[in-house]
């Protein structure tokens, strides 16, 4: 089972799954809801397919393959952002509460291992490096834990608006409002490195990185024209691509064949090569509102909502060139989808009206 799960992940998540999604969606194989719930915790997946996720009242909910709740702890009072799954199956949380945070380290069936305490509003979910060290953006303090939850040094930094993202050095990269918007890299021990500025404002949308340490993230060139750019690990553009009339959604993902996929306004998505080439642009029809995620073929899958009387979702999958090769309707705000080699396709939605969040397993057609 990878690490990495769908998000939040370790340094070298490029949001593309080593699991294989489906081609075409099957049936229902199961559903598990939970009444007057709400979560801006993004699940993740275990060795052992067990789908772990925590809720805006501190609880840390375990589902397994089969669609039981396994466990369900009460870890602390505030809202919980995370999980993230180290190398040694532990569970990395972050719980916040008013302007204050907490760093929970915790078993793999949930029991608290270690606590830390701090004075900073926590925003973003846990970052893991190589050797799983932690990094927690705050507001404005960028703070870095070892793998035994002790604190070992902080970078402070006003108006953070990104997660990090770490290269195999241990070199850190996040962006900042401050001077209308720059890019820092820090080195493994919190020094800084270098600070740029490369368009009026940054997105509030976290970096990527490739294989080769080059950093891809999208900046607003100017209102309303938004620029995707590739930057090297000296700060130095490589290229840009300009969008003439219209935004970028969500951060780009890296195939393993080296293609950048992203949604854009005006219902499309469009994929680039390495060197900013436009490959190719399908139009969608609908806002797309998630970040692409591919899978271990190179498909494409995202979700756009549509509001009428009431809120309902579509998830999308495109293969490699562009071509659509389903749709699928799904009732209220899906906000997440995973993919497992037990339960093909898991998705959780919300329905904004009752607070009622369901996931949902579909089974796997074979592939055309």
């Amino acid at each position: 089972m990878e690490q990495n799960g769908i998000y939040p992940a370790n340094w070298g998540w490029s949001k593309q799954s080593s699991f294989t999604g489906p081609t075409q969606l099957g049936v229902e194989k199961w559903k598990v809801s939970f009444e007057n719930t709400l979560s801006i915790s993004s699940p993740v997946i275990d060795q052992e397919a067990n789908i772990i996720f925590g809720t805006n009242r501190g609880q840390l909910i375990c589902i397994n393959k089969d669609g039981e709740v396994l466990w369900k702890n009460q870890v602390t009072s505030g809202n919980i952002i995370g999980p993230t799954i180290n190398s040694s199956r532990s569970l990395i949380i972050v719980s916040k509460e008013s302007s204050e945070s907490e760093l929970v380290i915790l078993t793999s069936s949930g029991e608290v291992i270690k606590r830390y305490r701090f004075n900073n509003e926590a925003h973003y979910p846990p970052i893991l490096s190589q050797n799983d060290e932690i990094l927690i953006a705050t507001w404005d303090n960028l703070i870095k834990f070892n793998a035994e939850g002790d604190r070992l040094w902080h970078f402070a930094c006003m108006n953070i608006s990104s997660c990090p993202v770490i290269d195999e050095s241990g070199n850190v990269y996040f962006t900042s409002r401050e001077d209308g918007g720059v890019l820092i890299s820090l080195n493994s021990e919190g020094q800084l490195c270098w600070k740029k500025k490369f368009a009026p404002c940054f997105l509030e949308d976290d970096p990527v990185m490739d294989t080769s340490g080059n950093i891809y993230l999208a900046a607003a060139r100017e209102e309303p024209h938004h620029a995707l750019f590739s930057i090297d690990q000296q700060g130095e553009i490589k290229w840009k691509f300009e969008l003439t009339n219209g935004g970028i959604i969500g951060s780009p993902a890296i195939s393993q064949e080296g293609h950048l996929v992203m949604g854009i306004t005006g219902f499309q998505i469009v994929a680039l090569d390495l060197n900013g080439n436009l490959l190719w642009q399908a139009k969608v029809g609908e806002m797309i509102q998630s970040t692409p995620i591919l899978d271990s073929r190179n498909q494409v899958y995202f979700y756009t909502h549509v509001k009428k009387k009431k809120v309902t979702s579509n998830l999308w999958c495109y293969n490699r060139r562009g071509n659509l090769l389903w749709s699928q309707k799904i009732n209220h705000a899906l906000n997440w989808f995973g993919f497992s080699p037990y339960n093909g396709l898991v998705t959780r939605t919300i329905d904004p009206d009752t607070y009622l969040l369901e996931l949902t397993a579909y089974s796997v057609e074979k592939s055309i």
